[in-house]
């Protein structure tokens, strides 16, 4: 009798350290979905501190650049872009002149500190777009409103006028809410872009 009772006592310890073991064997998925892409998604923003609103949405419509396939995006100020997302990488694709260019404008694989560029022409200059990740997966209080796993990133432009060194010409940083998208655009201008409303889908 004592032998059964030691024998399901230890089975009732085994049980138990092998539960408390999953638990802490549970990994945290970390926030990967900063641009969603569903059609009908619409987010409106306001310019701070003045008056204008505009809003973007996703037209649903799909469209294929250099074999790779991007979500066409249109915006009531800025027109049409484009957006795909590949292994923790997001890209836009901007039209300028009569041709577009990639940027890859956010990274949710690296830690902060973590920096990239893009060289490109900007009305026949060379120029530069340098990016840093500067927060991640951070709550962010903006317009009275908390939005959690937040990811920012600093985009600076370069350009080269013609003397050979490069003219820091502006200087933003974005911040990203997972499963939202844009939430807050600080600019190195009097005046701030933040979201409203949103809806998506």
């Amino acid at each position: 009798m004592r032998n059964l009772i030691s024998v399901f006592i230890l089975s009732s310890l085994f049980l138990v350290v092998a539960c408390n073991k999953e638990e802490e064997e549970k990994v945290t998925v970390p926030p990967a979905n900063f641009q969603p892409v569903g059609a009908g998604s619409t987010w409106s923003y306001a310019d701070y501190p003045f008056t204008t609103l505009y809003s973007v949405y996703m037209t649903g419509i799909d469209s294929t650049f250099n074999k790779k396939k991007y979500k066409e995006v249109f915006s009531t100020n800025a027109g049409y872009s484009w957006v795909r997302r590949e292994s923790g990488n997001y890209y836009r694709l901007l039209p300028y002149m009569d041709t577009v260019t990639e940027f890859l404008y956010l990274k949710d694989n690296v830690v902060v500190g973590s920096s990239w560029e893009k060289d490109f022409e900007y009305g026949g200059f060379p120029a530069t777009y340098q990016y840093l990740l500067t927060e991640y997966d951070i709550s962010k209080l903006i317009n009275g409103q908390i939005y959690n796993h937040c990811i920012t990133v600093r985009e600076n432009l370069l350009i080269d006028f013609g003397t050979g060194t490069d003219s820091l010409w502006s200087s933003w940083e974005y911040s990203y809410a997972n499963d939202i998208g844009l939430v807050y655009v600080k600019r190195d201008i009097p005046g701030d872009f933040y979201l409203k409303s949103y809806i998506i889908k």
